[in-house]
């Protein structure tokens, strides 16, 4: 089914900047929530009417993406809704297993995928499936386009629904003008910018999605990610990293992914560097 924001919102078209461009993909997270004595029957209603009334705030995750006359990603306003999908499983949460591991196929079960969908223009901003167990308790699966949020405001946007849910006022507002990070007109360029540079893809990559995809994780803990730190002299993992990335796309054949890989990268510490709320 689908949720609108509770009151009328804005209709129009949403801006989303060049670096929103780069990563529109889908990303699902789980929640999971433990039984409790009472209070979880009613788990799945109260989710959905916070979910409405969330979406007041979050208007533009109630929209569909499209392309604009420039030939880019952008929001339609439509305040049409997200997909809420309730579920029930006849088991215990804790006969899941370790959610940790990845198991796409335990795992993706608890995350609603809208069928028929052949591309992102196809697929809602945000989907969100509540499923029951057995024992009493239930799990949240997500998913949302990374063209809406990065790490930080996604838990941003999951925080301000629980709040409402939990009938409180939201801690941190959202701040959803993102034309501060538009580009200028005219465009001023002051140095060759190669990793868009059209390049002929030779790399016949659309084989790998025929292939059985194989799922490993690494845990890294606190202290773990100190000593990487420590490894590289005190200096920053990331703009090691960096460098790393430059040289290979310097070395590496035109093969049509280092440059992408290299540019999905560099954009993630944008808002540590530049401080800008988005």
């Amino acid at each position: 089914m689908l949720v609108p924001p509770a009151e009328e919102t804005e209709k129009g078209f949403y801006f989303l900047t060049n670096l929103d461009q780069n990563i529109a993909v889908i990303v699902q997270t789980i929640y999971c929530f433990k039984s409790e004595e009472k209070g979880n029957e009613m788990a799945a209603e109260v989710i959905k009417e916070a979910l409405a009334l969330v979406l007041v705030r979050y208007y533009p995750l109630a929209g569909r993406l499209t392309i604009s006359n420039e030939g880019k990603l952008i929001v339609d306003c439509t305040g049409e809704g997200a997909v809420f999908v309730e579920s029930e499983a006849d088991c215990k949460m804790e006969d899941v297993g370790d959610i940790t591991k990845p198991d796409p196929d335990t795992l993706g079960k608890l995350v609603y995928s809208v069928p028929g969908a052949k591309n992102i223009l196809e697929m809602p901003l945000l989907v969100a499936q509540v499923t029951k167990f057995s024992c009493g308790g239930f799990v949240l699966g997500l998913a949302m386009n990374h063209c809406m949020f990065d790490g930080l405001g996604a838990m941003e946007f999951v925080n301000s629904w629980g709040e409402t849910a939990r009938g409180l006022p939201i801690s941190v507002p959202p701040f959803i003008d993102r034309s501060v990070l538009r580009s200028r007109d005219p465009p001023v360029i002051n140095f060759p910018h190669h990793e868009f540079a059209e390049i002929e893809d030779v790399s016949d990559a659309t084989t790998l999605y025929r292939e059985e995809m194989l799922y490993r994780y690494f845990c890294f803990d606190t202290e773990a990610g100190a000593r990487q730190e420590e490894g590289h002299g005190g200096r920053d993992a990331r703009r090691v990293h960096h460098v790393r990335n430059a040289l290979r796309a310097r070395l590496a054949s035109p093969d049509g992914g280092v440059e992408a890989a290299a540019q999905a990268e560099d954009q993630a510490p944008l808002r540590r560097r530049r401080q800008v709320p988005i």
